[in-house]
Formats: structure tokens, sequence, C-alpha cells
């Protein structure tokens, strides 16, 4: 292996190709459902993108993951209900097939998708038998397991390609000799350096090394890939029934249940793979002719197919989403960061705004901390925003706080806004035109909600002012209803 050539080819491949990949990749990998930050990363993270939005709302819908009639207008209650590890693998494998399909569609990329997606499926099922803890990161592990491969046959350029194809056609060396030649690597190679860079954990690095013998969650991995292997050459084949052979021992399961398991399996990675809009992968993954059927990518509603979700104010999810707040507050869940999360999603995508943030009050009154941020293409990590002060007489937010009305500041405020506007809040929203709103429980002032369309230089109107109101009061009905339960006797 030539280690100046793997070099120069990661190299590439950062910085031209696919960087934006990547860094989402190791920020959705890192997190972990260990508190309510990491919900809210998660939130955040998925809400930067109109496009992944309305993706993640689709797949969280569909059978396989909502097999109830409780449906989710809001990404942050889609991460209630289906939970923190089956929304994250959604919005990696959304991820990857945006990522990765957008070029020239070589039979070996298309090929490599359709078993990767089978691979995870199956992986995840057997992790879950096994009582695992997390199947869903075994699922995240084995869709990411050949990301060398699928880098290469997606980006390289097409002559590096041919090549490689040609020598494999005419079956003059097997694949790892030919990588060597062609490329001066393997693209396992390739694999294992992008795992590095990329952070994407021990599981990984264990799994793609081939040795199980110490790391049963690794096995679970390289199983599904096997299978997935073999099934591509045929459900009735001798190769297949000596590994299900195995698997029966493995699993502690009859051999009839067991066939039951991978057919279904097979069934569950068509329809994932076409709910992610890649029908033509979902073809490619083998079914048994009694599980024939297309894979269906329907299971959506008009509205989250539009795609348009942040363009235009929408009463309608509005109320569809104030009604999932009421669902919040009455199931158990009653978490204020969760309600404020809720809340701050509903004016981002209902009213349409570019940016909104939520502030709260110190306990000593006199300052504010902004603790929720969405909207914000580039990262804004709000323990890094200074307090805000409250001190001068002037500041919209004494103002707010003192009428308990929300303000809507025009730009006829830019002459008084020095002392209006504290420079924080310029800092993160610039000037007005901007909407700012007081959330209360009961008499004790909590926070204020901001938010803008200064990104889009969209024009604000009473029709948004008036929605943002509504979320605003919400916001204070929903605070005060958790701290009356929190003090009611049991």
């Amino acid at each position: 292996m030539s280690q100046e050539d793997l070099d120069s080819f990661v190299s590439w491949l950062n910085d031209k190709r696919i960087p934006a990949f990547s860094s989402t990749v190791s920020t959705l990998t890192k997190l972990t459902a260990k508190d309510d930050t990491s919900i809210g990363e998660l939130v955040q993270t998925i809400l930067k993108d109109a496009a992944m939005t309305a993706q993640v709302l689709r797949v969280a819908n569909s059978s396989f993951y909502n097999p109830s009639i409780s449906r989710t207008s809001t990404v942050t209650r889609a991460v209630m209900l289906i939970g923190f590890d089956s929304v994250r693998s959604i919005c990696l494998s959304i991820r990857v097939i945006e990522s990765f399909l957008k070029g020239v569609q070589r039979k070996q990329l298309v090929t490599e998708m359709a078993r990767c997606f089978h691979a995870a499926v199956q992986a995840r099922a057997i992790a879950k038998i096994k009582g695992d803890e997390c199947p869903e990161e075994i699922f995240v592990a084995a869709l990411l397991f050949r990301i060398g491969e699928v880098a290469f046959w997606s980006f390289c350029p097409g002559d590096l390609c041919d090549q490689l194809e040609m020598l494999i056609s005419k079956q003059e060396c097997v694949g790892s000799a030919a990588e060597n030649e062609v490329l001066g690597f393997r693209l396992r190679d390739l694999t294992e350096r992008l795992i590095a860079e990329w952070s994407l954990g021990d599981l990984l690095i264990n799994a793609v090394a081939g040795n199980p013998s110490n790391n049963l969650r690794a096995k679970y991995i390289l199983i599904g890939y096997e299978l997935a292997r073999l099934l591509e050459e045929g459900w009735d084949t001798p190769q297949l029934k000596r590994f299900v052979k195995h698997l029966v021992e493995f699993l502690k399961r009859p051999e009839e249940r067991v066939y039951e398991l991978l057919r279904s399996n097979a069934s569950i990675a068509a329809k994932t793979v076409a709910s992610y809009g890649a029908e033509h992968i979902s073809t490619l993954i083998p079914m048994p002719e009694e599980h024939g059927e297309k894979a269906d990518a329907s299971e959506s509603t008009e509205e989250e197919l539009k795609g348009k979700l942040f363009e235009d104010s929408d009463p309608e999810l509005q109320l569809q989403i104030l009604r999932e707040y009421s669902a919040l507050l009455t199931d158990g869940k009653q978490n204020p960061k969760l309600l404020i999360s809720m809340v701050l999603e509903g004016i981002l995508r209902g009213v349409a705004m570019d940016r909104v943030i939520f502030a709260a009050v110190s306990p000593d009154g006199k300052k504010l901390r902004v603790t929720h941020a969405l909207g914000w293409a580039v990262k804004t990590n709000v323990a890094d925003i200074p307090p805000i002060p409250m001190s001068s007489e002037y500041n919209v937010f004494n103002h707010v706080f003192k009428t308990r009305k929300a303000k809507w500041l025009k730009e006829e405020t830019l002459g008084s806004s020095s002392e209006l506007v504290p420079q924080e809040i310029k800092q993160l929203l610039g000037d007005p035109p901007f909407f700012v709103g007081p959330v209360f429980a009961f008499n004790r002032p909590i926070g204020v909600i901001c938010c803008d369309r200064n990104l889009s230089r969209k024009d604000l109107d009473e029709e948004s002012f008036s929605g943002f109101k509504s979320f605003c009061n919400q916001a204070s009905v929903g605070l005060a209803f958790i701290q009356r339960a929190a003090h009611s006797p049991p």
C-alpha cells in the first residue's frame, strides 16, 4: 500500500467532495441520548435543512418506525415517539443517500448502497434478538461499514473507476489486488482511514478489523454483511443453507423462524430505502418470490412531501404543532426543555421564521442567558453567547415583561435601537425588524423568545406576528402547567 496515495485521496475527498457529509456524520455519531442537551442538538441539526426535516418526518411516520395511529408533525415529538437513536439513524441514512447518489451512479455504487442498507437492517434485527442495548447503533455502524468503497465509487474520477472495473471484470486478479494495482491502496484501507478521520467510533473500528471473537456487537455487523452478500447469490444456495445452520445455533431459534426473519428483514430493508426516495436501490435488495412485493414509498402526507416547510407561514401546520404540544403536556413527559424546543420548532417551521432563540431569566433577574437557538446555518454554540443585560429601562425585554405582551420591532425603531435592543441580540439577529415575546409561569418571568427573517429578507406580517404570539402564550401555559404539576400532591 502507498501511504502517499491514500493520504492524497483522503485529502481530496475531505476538501473537495464530502466535507459537509463528514461533518454531519461526525456530529450525529458523537451524539448520545444521555440528556436533553443531546436531544436539542439532534433537533437543531435536522432543522437546519428543510428537506432533511421533511424526509425525517416522512420516515418517522412510516409503518415500520411508527405503526401506531399517532402521527407527528414535529421533529421534537418524533424523537420522543420513536426514540433518539431511531431518529439519529434515519438522519444518517438520509445523509448517506443524499451525499453519495448525486453524481454518476455506477453499478458498483448502487450495488454497494443496496448491500449497506440490507446488511444494516439484518444486523439490527439480530442485535435485537440477542438483547443488545442499542440496536440502532448497530444499524448505523453496519450502514457505514464499507464507507470507503461507497465513497470511491461515488466520487472517484472516471478514468480510475474504469481501470479498476476493467481489471476486475477480466478476472486477472482479485478485488484487493486490483485495487492496489490501480490505486496504490485497498478500498478497505480507505474505509479504515475515513472511520478514524471522521471519529465514527470503536464499534466500527472493531467490525472493520474483522475479528469479533471478543466483541459480540461487531459480530452482529459481520453477520449482517455476510447475509446480505449470500442472499444476493440466491435464497436457495448451499452456501446460504450452511450459514443459516450456524445462525440457528447463534440465535437459538428454529430454522424456519430464522428464514422468516431473513425474509422479513429483506422486505423491511427494501421498503425503508424506498421511503428515503431511493427506489432504484430498493429493487437490488434480494427478495424471495413470496415476498417480492414492490417497496412502497407513498406512506407520507401531502404536507410532509411539500419540501417547503420553511418558505411560507402555514396556519394548518401551526395548529398541528400546537396540538402535539398539548399532547406533550398530558402524556407524562413534561420536560421544560422539550416544551421550549417544540415551541421554537413551531415558530421556525409553522410561522416560517429564519431564526429563533429562547433566552432564560437568570436567578437574580438582571440578565438573560440564551439556552436554545434554531435556524443558524453555521452551528451556534449557545454556551458561547454572552449574557444579555436587562439593566436599561428602555431595554425591549424589560418592556415586554412589563406589558406582558409581545412586541414587533420594526425598521422604524432603528434610530432608538441602540438603547432598545441589547448589543448581544444585535450580534445574533442584526437590526430590526424582528419579534420579541415574553414567557411567564404564573406571574414570574421565565424568559423571552426572539425571531427574525433577516437572512431571507422576507417581510414580517400581521399573520406571522399572530402565530408568533400564539406560540409564546402556549410556552407560558405549558411551563405553568409543569410547575403546578410539580407542586401538586401525589
